[in-house]
């Protein structure tokens, strides 16, 4: 199977949020002028179908021995996502899409047994000065086996359902 496991990771002063494709496999549009703080702050564009069974975490699981396909936005200045124990980096910018792709081949569990260090940790971080609460935009990695990757999935709802208010606002500026 070489379709790699797609993750969002979208920055901003000064937090990470991540997107994930539902069911269907695929990440729906974003569109930056949907942008709502409150409501939708990703800009989903919820009149894509398939971006009704996205959900969105603040926490980036990824899976062990499958490909992943990292996709990177930002909404406000150039952030830059350091993931050191994968040796990725790549810039989030405005208005440009980026994506890499690697392959864990550890899970933290194993990694934790590998190191003899039951605290490690992979990490994602900003590494590049976006402000002065730049400190504040890391995040830890969960590498999961398939098994604790789909628990893990099952616990999320579609963004969608979270975000009805915009996706309302949205629905009802097209009539």
């Amino acid at each position: 199977d070489n379709h790699p496991f797609v993750v969002e990771a979208f920055a901003k002063q000064f937090e990470w949020n991540f997107r994930y494709p539902g069911p269907d496999g695929v990440l729906g549009r974003t569109d930056f002028r949907k942008i709502d703080p409150m409501n939708n702050p990703l800009g989903i564009d919820f009149d894509d179908p398939a971006s009704k069974d996205d959900f969105v975490s603040k926490e980036l699981h990824l899976p062990d021995n499958v490909p992943v396909e990292m996709r990177l936005r930002s909404q406000d200045v150039i952030h830059d996502a350091y993931l050191p124990q994968f040796r990725m980096q790549l810039y989030a910018q405005p208005g440009m899409d980026n994506a890499f792709r690697f392959t864990p081949i550890f899970t933290t569990e194993e990694m934790r047994a590998k190191t003899a260090n039951d605290k490690f940790d992979y990490e994602l971080a900003c590494n590049q000065l976006c402000g002065a609460g730049h400190f504040n935009m890391r995040r830890i990695v969960k590498v999961d086996d398939d098994k604790e990757l789909k628990q893990w999935i099952s616990t999320n709802k579609p963004a969608i359902d979270s975000y009805k208010p915009a996706a309302a606002a949205q629905q009802a500026s097209l009539k």
